[in-house]
């Protein structure tokens, strides 16, 4: 049994003022080490530009950006979601082992 059916997330439309909360946020956290991070969806592949506004200010302020949202290893795995974008427990257990390899890695991105 599926988690969802293979249907791709409904439309969506940029929140400009969330972005800009976002721009502030960095700048007041100026010191400290952010890292922003997707985590992983059901389904596949997941709209890149929903996710675009993010990434670009990430990109263009420096703060390393995480993405799991494709990430082959939840993709339509219905053992790790209660529905299509949230994690059970089981798959929050798991995402988190991956993000802190991934966070602690020596390739990590520095800010």
């Amino acid at each position: 049994m599926k988690v969802r059916e293979e249907t791709p997330p409904e439309a969506f439309e940029t929140d400009t003022l969330k972005l800009r909360y976002v721009r502030k946020f960095i700048s007041l956290a100026q010191g400290a080490r952010l890292v922003f991070v997707a985590s992983p969806k059901w389904y596949a592949p997941v709209d890149s530009m929903r996710y675009r506004p993010i990434k670009d200010i990430c990109h263009e302020m420096g703060v390393p950006y995480l993405d799991f949202t494709s990430d082959r290893k939840y993709i339509h795995h219905d053992e790790f979601f209660v529905d299509g974008v949230h994690l059970n427990a089981n798959g929050a257990r798991e995402f988190t082992c991956d993000l802190m390899k991934t966070l602690t890695s020596k390739n990590m991105p520095r800010r």
